[in-house]
């Protein structure tokens, strides 16, 4: 139901910086992973990690602005250890690379 959806909306963006699993993120809204699978895509039109990873994104467009960030910086504040596969994921999506937002 929706208002389960907006609890892990919430749950996803207070937790962004940490590895999260969709078994994690079931089990602390005690359903099956199954079942928040299918609510969360038929409520927003993403997958739990699809929809979480451009709300990383997002953030991290918002930290590349402010030009004293550094990319390893921002990665890590999105929840991204590696670098590298943080800057490919966030090429992928932004369609640029993060050290081209800084630039701007």
């Amino acid at each position: 139901n929706s208002l389960q959806i907006s609890a892990v909306l919430d749950y996803l963006q207070e937790h962004m910086t940490e590895k999260l699993t969709l078994d994690q993120i079931a089990s602390e809204f005690y359903i099956s992973k199954y079942h928040l699978s299918h609510c969360f895509k038929k409520e927003t039109g993403y997958t739990v990690m699809g929809w979480l990873t451009r709300y990383r994104m997002k953030k991290a467009v918002e930290l590349l602005s402010d030009h004293r960030n550094k990319v390893y910086e921002v990665a890590e504040k999105v929840g991204y250890k590696d670098i590298a596969y943080f800057s490919n994921t966030f090429k992928k999506i932004a369609g640029v690379a993060p050290s081209e937002i800084q630039e701007k």
